[in-house]
């Protein structure tokens, strides 16, 4: 990532041809990096690793539901403990371990 320059940065598919085993670790360097550039820039990104959204100083839901033939697009801004479920919701579960790995990423951050 650049921290010079003011032309908008658009990083799309960075975990092309990575082995899964390895994508957390590298989910979690890349969620550091847009930290320390959030620290200077506005940094926008649309996530499914938790790694990457519990680095972030905000964090939204994007909702997507279909109503007659269109796409309707809504964020809900989530805090507190609101965020901790959707951090194990994109973890995959709402047991103890999710909880306890949620508020680990969330402390790492």
């Amino acid at each position: 990532f650049s921290s010079k320059g003011t032309h908008p940065r658009l990083r799309r598919d960075w975990s092309s041809g990575v082995c899964s085993s390895d994508l957390g670790e590298i989910a979690r360097a890349v969620g550091e990096k847009m930290a320390a550039l959030g620290a200077k820039h506005q940094v926008v990104a649309i996530t499914h690793f938790p790694q990457v959204a519990a680095m972030a100083s905000q964090h939204f839901l994007v909702r997507k539901k279909v109503t007659k033939g269109r796409t309707i697009s809504s964020l809900q801004e989530v805090a507190g403990e609101e965020r901790v479920r959707e951090l194990m919701r994109m973890l995959g579960g709402e047991s103890k371990e999710a909880k306890s790995m949620a508020k680990s990423l969330l402390n790492q951050g």
